[in-house]
């Protein structure tokens, strides 16, 4: 109907980079966004909303890649663009901020991305109240960079927050429920709590199996921390 660089193309483009993210396929996700980000830089320019929010989708896709300069980039061009157009406060600013600290987690920058996914927090708080899902995401952010930082009961504190918040919005089968207990569960190895930390990681595994395809990432990551647990369960013994 439209051709190649009409804006709906733009936004069926980010849509489908959104669920090939989710499936696991980065590679054409990526493909995906940045032809949405080409076509839209052509008709909007750098500076409008919609470039912002192609940008961090970008940089998100760019970090499953493992590659964190190049997200890094793109999420601080978004969030310079979302505090030019909306000021510090506004959704779209936090999440920046949001994907900026996992980012710079990935880069080893704990203490910047705990500043940053504080913020986030705290903008958030203010806008929606403690039980909205995008509060805890962040909380879930700030639980890993907490983690990182070697301070493991501020880190459980959050995302135990993060966990009981999700369970109210989406009930116990939801993908992001499961986010959060594998979470938890590398919070509790760390902590020697480890048949809790089993118990997390293993309804996370079966949340997975129902919502997401063999072999997602997100699988790969609990499998990777049951064996950690067990490893941690079972030492071999001199």
């Amino acid at each position: 109907q439209f051709g190649p660089d009409h804006p709906n193309v733009a936004v069926c483009r980010s849509n489908l980079a959104n669920i090939l993210s989710d499936l696991g396929e980065h590679a054409e996700a990526r493909r995906q966004i940045e032809l949405a980000l080409e076509s839209d830089l052509k008709q909007f320019g750098p500076d409008h909303p919609t470039i912002a929010v192609i940008r961090s989708t970008l940089s998100i896709i760019l970090h499953d890649l493992g590659e964190h300069a190049e997200a890094r980039r793109q999420i601080e061009l978004a969030l310079e663009s979302d505090l030019k157009q909306f000021g510090p406060d506004h959704p779209n600013v936090a999440r920046c901020r949001s994907n900026l600290a996992n980012i710079l987690g990935a880069l080893g920058e704990h203490a910047e991305a705990r500043r940053q996914i504080e913020l986030a927090l705290e903008s958030d708080l203010k806008q929606f109240g403690p039980d909205h899902p995008n509060v805890a995401a962040h909380r879930s952010n700030l639980a890993s960079i907490l983690h990182a930082l070697g301070e493991h009961a501020e880190a459980r504190r959050q995302i135990e927050l993060a966990l009981e918040s999700d369970l109210k919005q989406f009930g116990p089968d939801h993908p992001d429920v499961a986010l959060r207990r594998i979470n938890l569960a590398a919070i509790l190895c760390h902590q020697t709590d480890l048949p809790r930390a089993l118990t997390q990681i293993d309804q996370a595994l079966a949340i997975l199996a129902k919502s997401m395809p063999p072999g997602h990432p997100h699988a790969v990551t609990a499998q990777y921390w049951r064996q950690r647990i067990l490893e941690a369960m079972n030492p071999p013994s001199a």
